[in-house]
């Protein structure tokens, strides 16, 4: 008995010694795991943080996207500063100036306002190669001296477009009749804003009086078709020199419209509206001249822009 009992206690020690290693190498391992599992899961955690913030970022840049196109709607959008908005259009609230910084802060240089001084880079076919911008300032004398096309070309390097004859006759509605109100017999063109009271109910000034307006419309001067003798299909006469190739020349156009100083036959009329410095009662807000094709510059004609809202 003595030997078994002297032998068994030992061995069953050894037994659970070897037992408890062989625990203890599982409990690391498993612990190991656990670790290995806490870290796999906080990144997880990171990952499904940074996907939440893009997330956040790309409904952001919806919402900033929807905000702009409702801004560009047109019942949202809303014209500029210097603009008047007519229904659903914009106009510019002054005669137009002609500026050398599209700023238009009333800084850099003016052209037009005593004679037909735009530099050789903006010629009068509107073919320029360096920029001139139409500016709606109050209190400067607006631009005159210039064609239909250069005040085209100014408009659109603003963003913006001639008015057609429909937009400038909704746009006047409202303003005074008579020469009281609207500088049409100041014998010179006067500041923007100086006749306070000549404007319309939209809040456009100065579409009466100081200069014409080229509105966008071209029409032909004459209705009637005309085949000349030699049997071609209608009648053809070239543009001034100088619009053009030389050999550029309009079709049907039967009459006559002031062009480059001269009457010239087979011009376009392009449309001017609402008188000038010296037109008196003549001039209001039904006035309308056809007499004048885009190639024509006078200093009683002038401009002012128009923009879709």
């Amino acid at each position: 008995m003595g030997p078994y009992l002297a032998s068994g206690p030992l061995l069953l020690l050894l037994a659970c010694d070897s037992g408890s290693g062989a625990v203890d190498s599982r409990v690391v391992a498993l612990e190991l795991e656990v670790a290995g599992v806490k870290a796999d899961l906080a990144a997880l955690g990171a990952e499904v943080a940074a996907a939440t913030g893009a997330v956040a970022d790309v409904a952001a840049s919806v919402a900033t996207l929807t905000e702009t196109v409702n801004g560009l709607s047109p019942g949202a959008r809303t014209c500029a500063a210097e603009m008047v908005q007519v229904g659903d259009f914009c106009m510019d609230r002054w005669k137009a100036s002609v500026w050398d910084n599209a700023e238009c802060n009333g800084t850099g240089t003016a052209y037009g306002i005593d004679s037909a001084d735009y530099p050789s880079t903006f010629p009068a076919s509107g073919d320029w190669t360096a920029p001139l911008y139409a500016c709606s300032i109050e209190g400067v004398v607006p631009a005159g001296n210039l064609t239909w096309f250069q005040a085209s070309q100014a408009c659109a390097l603003s963003g913006k477009s001639l008015c057609t004859n429909a937009q400038w006759q909704t746009a006047v509605a409202g303003t005074p009749p008579g020469e009281e109100d609207c500088a049409l017999t100041s014998g010179e063109p006067v500041a923007t804003g100086s006749h306070p009271a000549c404007v319309s109910r939209w809040g456009t000034y100065d579409q009466v009086g100081i200069r014409w307006e080229w509105m966008a419309d071209w029409s032909g001067a004459g209705a009637t078709w005309m085949v000349p003798e030699d049997g071609s299909s209608g009648r053809q006469n070239p543009w001034p020199d100088s619009y053009g190739d030389g050999e550029d020349y309009t079709l049907n156009v039967n009459g006559e419209a002031m062009g480059a100083g001269l009457m010239m036959p087979g011009l376009p009329a392009a449309q001017i509206r609402g008188g000038d410095y010296s037109t008196g009662a003549e001039g209001g807000s039904f006035a309308m001249s056809r007499a004048r094709g885009p190639s024509h510059l006078a200093p009683y004609i002038g401009f002012r822009c128009c923009a879709v809202r």
